[in-house]
């Protein structure tokens, strides 16, 4: 059981650590100026998870890599002359971070990330896609044994 008296304290016994964070906005329908219809019974977000499931279970099998991610219905909008949909594309955002329990390697997972949003832009039949990467300068990954005293 770890003695703590503040959250402050537990981050300094986990050791905060640098780590990379990253996003990816993907649009969900292919093509350009459409009516953003999804498929019946369906969300973006749906549609995302399940290709980035499929993409990060491959890439894991291949590297042992994992690259976990929190998804995210969101809306674009860009210029209509470029074919934006009115009110916004339906996309979906996966956001994540490297985890100093799992990733010793930043490069390698940055790497990962970048076939994992390759294959999915691919399965998603996507043009372009937005990535972005950036450090995370105090990063603390908290497990069931972490507890902070109530104040």
């Amino acid at each position: 059981m770890v003695e703590s008296t503040t959250a402050t304290d537990v981050a300094k016994e986990k050791s905060m650590t640098k780590q990379i964070a990253f996003s990816a906005t993907f649009g969900v329908i292919p093509g350009y100026a459409h009516d953003n219809g999804l498929p019946e019974n369906t969300t973006a977000g749906e549609i995302l998870t399940n290709a980035w499931t499929a993409a990060m279970k491959a890439e894991f099998e291949a590297s042992k890599i994992g690259v976990g991610g929190v998804i995210a219905e969101s809306r674009t909008a860009y210029n209509p002359d470029w074919g934006c949909p009115k009110g916004g594309e339906v996309t979906a955002t996966v956001t994540g971070e490297s985890n100093p329990e799992f990733d010793k390697d930043s490069e390698a997972y940055k790497a990962a990330v970048l076939r994992i949003v390759k294959a999915v832009k691919c399965e998603l039949k996507q043009s372009t896609v937005r990535v972005a990467f950036h450090d995370v300068s105090d990063y603390v990954y908290l497990t069931k044994d972490d507890e902070v005293a109530a104040t």
